[in-house]
């Protein structure tokens, strides 16, 4: 097969460009996408029950659904969240289960306790977490126009165009209020009439409605009747009659008034300092977000021309900036890799020619893996591109390997297609065996477990697919090539063509130089050689005491989950004492917002006071909470890095009074988790508060924190209606009408729906403003008595009492549960924190009985997914040396061979304590792939030895021999890997941070 490579060139050509022509359209049909499409076996179900406390979300919604879906099969883990007004109940499934049929199930066991929920509760949601659900792209509406005005533009006019985009799956709003129509009560107008705010809801909803009354045919037609009542115009609602407990009759208008206005205001946003609102465009799963990113900025100009004069529409945040800066700093890191890998060549060789086939051979290899990614439903994304960013390094090997051995045997005197057809024979076990050693490291880390097996799967199966295209090439393209272009020694004479360089030019010369020194090195090598031949107990002893001293370095470095990144994001997170109203809250977060604006290299930034995506203490909404999301100048724009100008920021936003600052990076490709995150589980709520305080104040005093808070948070300012049990029963009030009523009186209910057009507004009743400035007003509202027939001041049937609850109530598998999180400044590895404050809480805190501490956020994270990692490493290797061993036909050789694994660790660890690499998620993917990667050096030389050796030479000739001809063979494989790395190494550009650990790790182990 081989010989007719070489001598049928067309065929071989033809061949190779219908695998670069398919890989080329293959390339233009991937999807780009920040992560892989996967489904992760999250449910959550969202409740809401507005105007509850979080006691009350806890016991009425968020305990009775945890009940009901803890009976469901191939639950992990169920973690719940209980705030004002917000019930979140996250149901983990296994890796195992479908999600879509698990969801489902949540689905049934929550329809079957609805009747039990509260009715002013709206239904709960339970939704699977999809990854590609996150925001694409946030647009900002702004301008002189009221918010709220701009906030109905965006709803009724751009939504609906956003939403048609191809691939734009929702547009979710905020910032602004929906339409509203009020009716507003007079409490003195209510007793004076004896009129119970429940008797103008029933009125309203009895009245404002549409009841179809059947059909009636008559000879040849049919009618339809209906008895048309709803209001045509808000105004109208005042003439529903309402009877009186007296027995009259009045008008809702006698009563109060009609407004036609917004909801109470709960949030705030700005863009740049100006009253905005936001519209978050979300992609479908199976859309190329670039795509849709680039389908609402053409469509931009015709929105923009749909607003009043003075409006504006920006682009607040723009995810597909990172992917395409990542795609392209991926592809200018391989063009850069391909030309230092040309140059190795030329350096080794001396030879244009077969600078020129690696030149081709490579990005061909390359270009056909795409035709793999393809078929398997692949796209372009941080994980993929990842894995295609580091095969460079294998890639070359194959191409290395064939070229050096058809060049000696060209230099030998053999001719050219002769030494091309016996060259890659000689060489195709050791081929064979190398990438077979490859494909068997990369395999388990496409199926590892848990989160990070889903995320990896892409990037060992590309590489997987590349590495098979390599072998492929190599077999096929490499020899043809070199029976095509190469010729005999030509150092020291001119040759005419083309492909022309002398030998006292300024490339021959320093080829020369290089040849000189290589020369030199070898024969220091073969003389190291003959030593460690003579002397092999001290040079396995020289070897141990290395590979020990070489586990010094990782306790240096430090580990972490994921390396830190700068993508020129942050967010500063508010929380003002609970209970701040949100208009002081706003105050607070305008002096911080003027400390961001004197932030350097600021581009823009977003305000949200009262809704954030994540608060300090795990809360979402809350008029007391506030984040402010900042964009500043790419990090090659600007002398500073990200972490350094936070520590700057810090100090500057600590005299911020009333309020707890967090400022933190934004990483899109890092984990949402806390980098310390301390679980206090425990049924004493007095219990887990004093240990979680306890436990704040260690994390707050540890080197390389900021940020510190814990989710308990009390002192929310509570106004509790307690009834009387015996006066209640006197009046015949029961429980849950008085809750009904007095949430009607304050929150306001919804009595019907004011429809115009296309919209359903709802018709909130409630009392006015002044009626419920007060605590004491809640006394004097009043409730029908059942039994009378009369008014009963509340005061008369139940206890109002004041007291302090909790903002934020957590629950893990059904138990409480307190978490304490911290940030990090970034001076000190997240690993080297934790072990402190791990040895702190040991020594300091007194853990009562009933009360555990986890350790949760990154770190278990962390724990579960390394587990994996060295669960595939340990398989790698086992899989790596039967493969060997069965290719070889040798236990013991390949036993041998083996043993290069450990001994790389020696250069893996200097290479991290160089360069500052921790021990993270991708160096210990990067120590997985080497185990394949080391091994192929030994793999040429024991091939080659088993050969000598067969053909009588002694095993110390046959090995001193292998190690002689073999030596630049292996130099150039490992000089090329390392050139094709250096750019990656320099951790520049978009997504640098990601793919440095893996090049440092190669690059030491295979140097």
């Amino acid at each position: 097969m081989i010989e007719t490579f070489v001598r049928r060139r067309v065929l071989t050509t033809v061949l190779v460009l219908i695998a670069v022509i398919l890989g080329a359209l293959s390339y233009g049909g991937l999807g780009v996408r920040r992560f892989p499409e996967i489904e992760f076996p999250f449910v959550t179900v969202y409740t809401v029950y507005q105007g509850a406390s979080p006691a009350e979300v806890e016991s009425e919604i968020t305990k009775r659904i945890e009940d009901a879906v803890v009976t469901i099969s191939g639950i992990e883990e169920i973690n719940s969240s209980s705030q004002q007004g917000l019930s979140l109940v996250f149901v983990q499934f296994g890796l195992e289960e479908d999600v879509d049929i698990k969801a489902v199930d949540v689905r049934n066991k929550i329809d079957r306790i609805l009747p039990l929920l509260p009715e002013a509760a709206d239904e709960p949601v339970p939704q699977k977490f999809e990854i590609g659900s996150l925001p694409v792209v946030d647009l900002a509406l702004y301008g002189p126009q009221d918010p709220n005005d701009l906030y109905r533009l965006a709803d009724e006019e751009l939504k609906p165009l956003l939403t048609q985009i191809a691939g734009v799956a929702d547009v979710e709003l905020s910032g602004g209020q929906e339409r509203e129509i009020q009716l507003l009560l007079d409490m003195r107008k209510l007793r004076r009439h004896r009129v119970a705010i429940g008797m103008v809801v029933a009125a309203i909803r009895a009245a404002n409605v549409n009841v179809p009354a059947g059909h009636i045919t008559e000879p040849g037609r049919e009618f339809v009747l209906r008895t048309p009542g709803r209001v045509e115009r808000p105004e109208e609602i005042e003439q529903i009659q309402v009877p009186t407990a007296g027995g009259g009759i009045l008008t809702v208008g006698d009563l109060g008034r009609v407004v036609d206005t917004y909801e109470e205001a709960r949030t705030i946003n700005r863009f740049n300092g100006q009253p905005a609102i936001g519209l978050a465009v979300q992609a479908r799963t199976d859309a190329n977000e670039v795509e849709v990113v680039d389908g609402v900025n053409a469509a931009l100009p015709r929105l923009r021309a749909m607003l009043p004069a003075g409006a504006r529409l920006d682009v607040a945040r723009d995810t597909s900036i990172f992917i395409r800066g990542a795609l392209a700093n991926v592809w200018q890191n391989m063009l850069i890799g391909v030309c230092l890998t040309a140059v190795v060549i030329y350096l080794f060789l001396g030879s244009p020619r077969a600078t020129v086939i690696v030149a081709i051979v490579m990005p061909a290899a390359v270009v056909a893996a795409f035709v793999g990614m393809r078929a398997a439903g692949f796209t372009l994304n941080i994980i993929s591109l990842t894995g295609m960013a580091i095969v460079i390094g294998v890639l070359v090997n194959n191409a290395i390997l064939v070229l050096e051995n058809v060049n000696r045997l060209v230099d030998e005197g053999t001719p050219p297609a002769d030494a091309a057809v016996d060259g890659t024979r000689d060489i195709a076990l050791a081929i064979f065996s190398s990438t077979a050693t490859n494909l068997v490291v990369f395999l388990p880390i496409a199926f590892m477990g848990e989160i990070i097996g889903r995320f990896f799967k892409e990037l060992g199966l590309t590489v997987v697919f590349a590495t098979v295209a390599s072998l492929l090439i190599s077999f096929s393209l490499t020899p043809m090539m070199c029976g095509l272009l190469l010729r005999g020694n030509q150092r020291g004479r001119r040759e005419n063509g083309f492909f022309s360089f002398s030998f006292d030019s300024t490339f021959g010369r320093l080829a020369g130089l290089w040849q000189a020194a290589f020369e030199r090195a070898r024969r220091v090598y073969l003389g190291m050689l003959d030593w460690c031949l003579r002397h092999r107990l001290s040079t396995v002893f020289i070897t141990l005491i290395a590979f020990v001293a070489s586990f010094g370095p990782f306790a240096v470095v430090g580990l972490e989950f994921f390396p830190p990144s700068d993508e020129g994001r942050f967010r500063v997170s508010l929380e003002a004492p609970v209970g701040t109203p949100l208009e002081v809250t706003d105050a607070v977060v305008r002096r911080v917002e003027a400390q961001v604006r004197e932030v350097p290299y600021l581009e823009r930034y977003m305000v949200r006071v009262g809704r954030v995506a994540a608060g300090m203490s795990g809360r979402t909404e809350g008029v007391d909470l506030a984040e402010i999301s900042v964009t500043i100048a790419d990090r090659a724009d600007r002398p500073k890095g990200l972490d350094e100008m936070l520590n700057e920021l810090r100090p500057k936003l600590a005299d911020i009074p009333s309020a707890r600052v967090l400022v933190a990076k934004e990483e899109m490709g890092g984990p949402n988790e806390p980098a310390i995150g301390i679980e206090v589980v425990g049924d004493d709520l007095a219990a887990l508060k004093r240990v979680a305080g306890q436990v704040m104040k260690i994390v707050e005093g540890v080197p390389g924190t900021a940020g510190v808070s814990k989710s308990w948070q009390s002192g929310q300012p509570e106004l509790r209606v307690i009834p009387l049990q015996e006066q209640a029963n006197r009046h015949g009030v029961n429980v849950r009408l008085l809750a009904e009523e007095v949430r009607a009186y304050v929150e306001g209910t919804v009595a019907s729906e004011f429809l115009t057009g296309d919209e359903n507004y709802d018709v909130v009743v409630k009392l006015r403003e002044e009626d419920r400035q007060w605590a004491a007003d809640v006394d004097r509202m009043f409730i029908s008595s059942a039994i009378t027939g009369g008014m009963v001041p509340i005061g008369q049937v139940a206890d109002v009492r004041r007291e302090a609850g909790s903002t934020l109530i957590t629950r893990k598998d059904r138990t409480r549960l307190v978490t304490v999180t911290a940030g990090l400044t970034g001076e000190r590895p997240v690993g080297k924190i934790e072990a402190d404050v791990r040895r702190r809480i040991s020594e300091e805190v007194a853990v009562p009985e009933g009360v555990t501490l986890n350790f949760g956020g990154q770190t278990e994270m962390r724990q579960k997914n390394f587990k994996e990692l060295f669960k595939a490493m340990a398989t790698a290797a086992a899989l790596t040396f039967l493969c060997v061993a069965g290719i070889i036909e040798s236990f013991g050789f390949a036993a041998i061979i083996i043993m290069a694994l450990p001994v790389s660790l020696i250069g893996v660890s200097l290479a991290m304590l160089v360069a500052n690499v921790t021990v993270n998620m991708f160096s210990l993917m990067a120590m997985v792939i080497l185990v394949g990667m080391v091994v192929n050096n030994a793999i040429i030389v024991v091939d080659y030895a088993m050969r000598a050796e067969a053909g009588g030479k002694t095993a110390r000739e046959a090995i001193r021999e292998a190690c002689a001809v073999r030596y630049r063979m292996i130099l150039m494989a490992n000089f090329t890997t390392v050139a094709a790395l250096i750019p990656l190494s320099l951790g520049r550009g978009f997504g640098g941070e990601i793919f440095r650990p893996l090049a440092v790790v190669q690059i030491g182990g295979v140097l």
